[in-house]
Order: C-alpha cells, then structure tokens, then sequence
C-alpha cells in the first residue's frame, strides 16, 4: 500500500484541528497569567483563541487590547485591558470564576465558570512552548477550539468546503458530478444528514483521498475522491440511534 497517500487538508477558516495529542494538558500547565487578544473584541468573536503566557508578550502595539486569564488552580481571575491607553484601562469580571478541564473521547474540554453559571466552553487543540528570536525567555501559547452549536451544522459546512475544493467547485457552479465518497468512524454514509449530529469540536481527524489517488486503490471503484473523518465515538453510536 505504499500509494496510500492521505492529503491532510487544514480546517478552513480554522486551521488548528491537530490529528494527534487532542491537548493533553494538566491544571498545573494552566497556572499562571495568561494573555490574548481583544482587539476589535476578537476573544468573543472568533472561534479559534490563542492565550499567551511569557515575559515578552506586550512586546507589540498590536497587543494594546486584550483579555487576560489569572489561574491559580481552579481559581480564575478575568480581565479586560487596553494597555495602549493612558492612563490604562483595567476592568475585572465581577464574581466568583473558575476554570475546569476534563477530558472526553475527542479531547480535553475547558469550561469558564462565573457565579456558578458556564460562560463559555473551549476544546484544547495544543500547549507549545516557543523562544523567542530575540530573547532567552519561553512563551507559551495555549490554542482552543470554542465550542459550537448543533444548529449552526458547522461540521457539515466544513466537509461541504472540502468537497468544492476536492472537485474544484466554485461555490456559484452546479455540480455536474457526485460528491466524494464520505467515511465517518468507519462506515459508509448514504448522505450528509448524520454530519448535522455532530459539533465541529467533536471532530478528531479529517483526511482526504482525491479521485486519482483512490483509482489507485480501488482501479474498479468510480468516485470522486473519499473524505475520511473521526468524531467521537460516544457521539458517534448516540447519532447512529436516533
């Protein structure tokens, strides 16, 4: 099977779905002062969040607003800044926050709590530390996945946009030819309807095989390409009851 070649493809307008390690991390990794930005309220806007911890991370004017993190284990301390202003502009999130992590079949999970009541959850893509090119010090930069909702079909809408791009769709053309053959946790799909039971953070790994590459594989099997994905198997036998 050395033609087994497997075309790892990006998450779109995401780009940060690791195919290993799914973000095991512990409390301790989480303890510190952690930074990210908010400029133009990024934080809250974006699906994907990145959080900085390090000697040098307001070292850039692009840095002037931003959310911070305080974690002293599950303790959580939540501020908005604009360090670019003066005098600066500091406020903190009022009540009592906490920061829980768990793990789950398709990652560890981390949720903000706040007088007892969830404010948001985030999926952890990875924890990489980095030095910097002009100093000895490390940063640390913590990637999440905010979790999405079931009705916005966000998995669908990703494996739609593989599909225009394995074919060479433009989104505006009529499609003159069928879809790629789609393989979820191992079994065949009829059609796309099972991918709307699915959250994009539950995704795993997605992989593509384009037309050329699965006639090589399978010289009798007429397709335009296969895209294998793994969600989580827990989810994945829930959907298959409904």
């Amino acid at each position: 099977m050395k033609n087994w070649l497997v075309c790892f493809l990006s998450l779109g307008f995401l780009g940060l779905i690791p195919n290993v390690a799914l973000g095991q991390i512990s409390k301790r990794d989480l303890t510190g002062f952690w930074v990210a930005n908010n400029r133009d309220s990024l934080f809250y806007k974006s699906d994907s969040i990145t959080f900085y911890q390090g000697d040098n991370i307001f070292s850039t004017s692009e840095n002037c607003s931003v959310l911070t993190w305080d974690i002293e284990r599950n303790d959580l301390t939540t501020r908005l800044s604009d360090i670019c202003e003066e005098p600066k502009m500091v406020a903190n999130f009022l009540g009592s926050e906490k920061i829980k992590i768990h793990k789950t079949d398709y990652g560890q999970v981390l949720t903000w709590i706040s007088n007892k009541k969830e404010i948001d959850r985030f999926k952890v893509l990875n924890l990489k530390k980095t030095s910097t090119d002009s100093e000895k010090d490390e940063i640390t930069s913590l990637s999440l996945l905010r979790f999405d909702k079931l009705r916005d079909e966000e998995l669908l809408k990703h494996v739609d946009s593989l599909i225009y791009r394995v074919l060479n769709y433009k989104p505006d053309e009529e499609r003159e030819s069928p879809d790629p053959l789609i393989i979820l946790n191992g079994v065949v799909l009829p059609d796309k309807k099972l991918l709307t039971y699915f959250r994009l953070v539950e995704l795993i790994d997605i992989s593509v095989l384009n037309s050329n590459q699965v006639s090589e594989l399978f010289p009798h099997r007429l397709t335009n390409g296969i895209i294998l994905i793994t969600v989580s198997e827990k989810r994945f036998q829930d959907a298959l009851k409904k």
